[in-house]
């Protein structure tokens, strides 16, 4: 008898590893990344179905073999990495049971009902997930409404530019862990005028921790009341982020909040007035998707995801080169930097790299088991932070000679943690916390703000002076601490404040 029944599971079979990958990665990749590789891997499954389905005379083979086919083609990085790792030849015989499989789905695997029903199931068990973790992230993100903040300074007011430049160590930690001494670097921002905190930590070892507490002037355990050690989702960190209390306060001062970004998620900024760099890019779900299929070996394709990241950091070099020109209203612009952060796109002269067999934001333990070794690691970070330093200093000149009138602009510059080569993602016992959480923390301020400046200031503080010395808020400083925790656990912290050197 004929089956009448409609096969759509191939559609839902195609969704699969999109959903799948954006749910294991929901922590910290925002919904928006989802529809492009949805839209992509779904229509070119309903082309490949149409044209299987010509070829079998038959919408129900076409939809049996168009399944297997996309499920496979998704498989192939499992089996290559994880099932045949050592083996030359594991594309081709991967190839072969594909279609293999394919024929053998096309002729015997007729059961529409069933796999309709199969595939329903779970895509609503998928979907049902996400809903619940982005419904308890938001949950965890609330916050009492903040009190109202009221100009306390009448006048011209100076621009303030807040870089961070993700994972630059102290120069003593760099020098030791990498092999790289910046002492050059630190002594140009010197000689411009800057204040640099030489005995400098960050207050947290990961981006999201550390930026949400340097811009909300608190820790995290008073920033997000509701979170548990055991929580997982990330999603709260990027609602603080987007809605900081530092772009508050200075927004009740007349400024407007800017903000540059380089392609990392989590930084998204999105309660900005005004959004600049971040490119068009490949996204974290769409470069996860990649690594799965054969496509992960198309040079072409690696190689443009290379040449996209050393766009978007030159593009957030550019845009604060841009920043300098003179505003009516002042501005508080937060740029962040994936840089000297992996991946590792340039070399000591801005020439392109490529260091290590996979394109990747791993660092630490992940980078040295998944991406390349320890020695590949200093080599790339060393070349990196060189020119992301000249580049630096470019944009310091920029910004200081296009204010021609008025107070000075202010500028922070900061890393979010250290070079992390000695960071055990999963293990505080196994981590080198002398390297982990010793950062660069320099400061152009005026004199009233340097004068409250003191060489062990962490970022938490940071924002808590410059408001406090040049308005007036009432912002005592908090005491420095500095907090490790895993990457799978987050917010499971564990204070190391009496375990750093200055």
């Amino acid at each position: 008898m004929k089956d009448r029944r409609f096969p759509f599971y191939p559609l839902i079979a195609a969704a699969f590893p999109v959903v799948s990958v954006y749910s294991s990665n929901l922590a910290y990749v925002p919904v928006e990344q989802l529809w492009r590789p949805l839209f992509v891997t779904v229509g070119a499954t309903a082309i490949l179905w149409a044209a299987l389905s010509l070829v079998l005379r038959s919408v129900h083979r076409g939809a049996a073999a168009a399944m297997v086919l996309v499920l496979c083609f998704f498989a192939n990085g499992f089996v290559e990495v994880d099932l045949l790792p050592s083996s030359p030849y594991s594309t081709y015989v991967w190839g072969a049971v594909t279609l293999l499989l394919t024929g053998l789905a096309a002729w015997k695997l007729t059961a529409t009902k069933v796999l309709n029903v199969l595939a329903l199931a779970v895509a609503a068990v998928a979907l049902v997930n996400i809903g619940y973790r982005l419904g308890k992230a938001s949950y965890l993100a609330s916050r009492p409404a903040p009190g109202k903040v009221t100009a306390t300074r009448q006048g011209p007011k100076p621009d303030v530019f807040y870089i961070v430049l993700d994972g630059h160590g102290r120069t003593d930690s760099v020098k030791r862990a990498i092999g790289y001494d910046d002492s050059w670097f630190v002594q140009a921002l010197r000689k411009r005028g800057f204040y640099v905190a030489d005995e400098s930590h960050s207050n947290y070892a990961q981006t999201e921790l550390s930026l949400a507490s340097s811009l909300n002037l608190d820790f995290i355990p008073n920033l997000l009341p509701k979170i548990k050690p055991s929580d997982i989702s990330r999603e709260p960190l990027g609602s603080v982020l987007d809605h900081n209390e530092a772009a508050r306060r200075f927004r009740a001062e007349g400024y407007r909040f800017v903000s540059v970004t380089t392609g990392f998620p989590p930084v998204r900024l999105a309660g900005a007035d005004l959004h600049l760099g971040d490119g068009s890019g490949r996204t974290m779900v769409e470069t996860a998707l990649l690594s799965m299929t054969p496509l992960r070996h198309d040079t072409g394709i690696v190689r443009s995801q290379y040449d996209t990241r050393r766009k978007q950091l030159l593009s957030a070099f550019d845009d604060l080169r841009a920043l300098a020109a003179p505003t009516e209203a002042p501005r508080f612009v937060v740029a962040h930097i994936l840089a000297p952060h992996p991946p590792f796109v340039f070399g000591p002269k801005g020439e392109s790299v490529r260091i290590g067999g996979l394109y990747s934001f791993m660092d630490g333990s992940d980078f040295l088991t998944n991406v390349g070794t320890a020695e590949q690691y200093r080599r790339g970070y060393a070349g990196q932070a060189e020119f992301i330093e000249k580049k630096v200093l470019e944009a310091v000149d920029a910004i200081v000679a296009g204010k021609q009138s008025g107070p000075r602009p202010i500028i922070v510059i900061q890393g979010d943690h250290g070079s992390k080569i000695g960071l055990d993602q999963n293990s505080l016992a196994r981590t080198d916390l002398n390297e982990v959480f010793p950062i660069l923390n320099a400061y152009l301020v005026p004199d009233e703000v340097r004068k409250a400046l003191r060489p062990k200031i962490t970022p938490v503080n940071s924002f808590r002076t410059i408001l406090r010395e040049l308005f007036g808020e009432d912002l005592p400083s908090l005491r420095d601490r500095s907090w490790y925790s895993t990457f799978p656990l987050p917010y499971d912290l564990t204070d190391v404040t009496d375990r750093l050197r200055p």
